[in-house]
């Protein structure tokens, strides 16, 4: 019995302390995948150094044979790490990871550039730049224009800005998200006095506009959100006892760096932002 105690305890330790093997970083593009050919690896990885030079960011696009059974972003964020991309002060790196034999492709993003590079411009670059040449098998021209899409974005924060706002689903997600907070406050505000409510829901209006427009980076959609977050706030609750939702009332780590081919990373670190699509 002890024997098998022992020998379960082996096991348990081999599984926790199992890692991912990731690939060697040996430059600012790694083709593990053969998607690219010598020039055109040469052309991405020209495009990443003179946005090094001109704004110290580091993007690194990564082919993959395999993701070894891991979910890419998961897959990503670690590999981000592991890789220290970005400098350690600033943690402004931001990979492109292509997984052609899972149909798995993301942009992960340091912490420094989440607000520059944010999930929804990420996920627009995925579905509407790489995502239609992947699904030609067009894996070169994919990968091209995702990687100049990125740098630009870096070079210019403000491009995309309105492409982004105009996209259907991102103003959806947007919903999908202020929606449950607005349900709460508004079952907040309906305990409070009757003469409490005009300047609680005012003020939880503005706050919803400002937080709105941080994501969105849109004036009308804030505004638009503003005024529906105060209405649902102050008529939470009809006399009847519902909710205007239809419910009753009742009831650190740091990355390391390494350095290939001319190519150094500073160690810079990963939070998990970022997108990711498949095809």
């Amino acid at each position: 019995m002890k024997k098998f105690f022992i020998s379960g305890l082996f096991l348990v330790a081999a599984v926790l302390f199992a890692a991912i093997t990731f690939p060697e970083l040996t430059g600012r593009v790694v083709d593990n995948a053969d998607l690219l050919s010598p020039e055109q690896e040469q052309k991405v990885s020209l495009q990443l150094e003179a946005l090094e030079s001109n704004t110290t960011d580091q993007l690194v696009v990564v082919t993959l044979k395999s993701l070894d059974g891991y979910d890419i972003a998961d897959y990503g964020y670690q590999l981000g790490r592991h890789w220290g991309i970005g400098q350690e002060n600033k943690d402004n790196g931001a990979l492109l990871i292509v997984a052609p034999n899972e149909r798995k492709v993301r942009i992960e993003v340091g912490y420094g550039l989440e607000g520059v590079l944010t999930d929804a411009k990420s996920s627009w670059i995925i579905q509407n730049i790489i995502l239609p040449a992947f699904k030609s098998g067009e894996y070169d021209a994919g990968i091209q224009a995702g990687a100049e899409a990125i740098v630009g974005i870096l070079m210019d924060p403000s491009e995309m800005d309105e492409a982004v706002q105009a996209d259907p689903e991102n103003i959806e997600s947007l919903f999908g998200i202020l929606f449950p907070i607005v349900a709460f406050f508004s079952i907040f505000i309906s305990i409070l006095p009757t003469y409490k409510k005009p300047f609680v829901s005012t003020a939880i209006s503005i706050f919803f506009g400002f937080v709105t427009y941080s994501i969105s980076h849109s004036v009308p959609i804030s505004l638009f959100i503003s005024v529906v977050v105060g209405i649902v706030a102050y008529f939470g609750k009809t006399d009847t006892g519902r909710s205007v939702t239809g419910s009753s009332s009742t009831g650190g780590y740091s990355g390391s760096s390494f350095s290939s081919g001319g190519f150094s990373s500073g160690g810079g670190s990963f939070g998990g932002g970022g997108a990711s699509g498949s095809w």
